[in-house]
């Protein structure tokens, strides 16, 4: 029995599939959403908006109205910085965790802290032993 050549695709051939694996990868690329919005901003912005309505207008027909607008031009502005950048409240938040200063020098020395992950402390006179360069 004999197996079959195998022959190299032509490059011409293999431009559409590029394409499409490109494409492919930017929407795996993209975090999940909803309405082409970031899901926790947008979480925010409908219990915002039933807040609003609730309190100063009621559940009426004005309400309703006052929350449609409301809703659109929310959605509107999230979608707009979802479609500039879509992990820009994700950014943002995780940048709110970090002090403002960083010093280049620490005010105080660092402590000296215990070796923790081996069972045993690799020994220097071990590590010599592997880099005899070292020495």
């Amino acid at each position: 029995m004999t197996l079959p050549v195998l022959k190299r695709p032509r490059v011409h051939a293999m431009v559409p599939a590029m394409r499409r694996i490109t494409r492919i990868d930017v929407d795996l690329a993209r975090p999940p959403h909803i309405l082409y919005c970031e899901r926790m901003p947008f979480v925010v912005l409908v219990g915002a908006v039933v807040f609003v309505t609730v309190v100063f207008f009621g559940i009426t027909f004005h309400g309703l109205i006052a929350a449609f607008i409301l809703m659109a031009t929310g959605v509107g502005v999230l979608r707009q910085l979802f479609a500039h950048d879509p992990h820009f409240f994700a950014v943002y938040v995780k940048a709110l965790k970090y002090p403002r200063r960083l010093p280049a020098v620490p005010d105080a020395p660092m402590p000296d802290l215990p070796f923790i992950g081996y069972a045993d402390r690799p020994r220097i006179s071990g590590s010599l032993r592997a880099n005899p360069r070292a020495r």
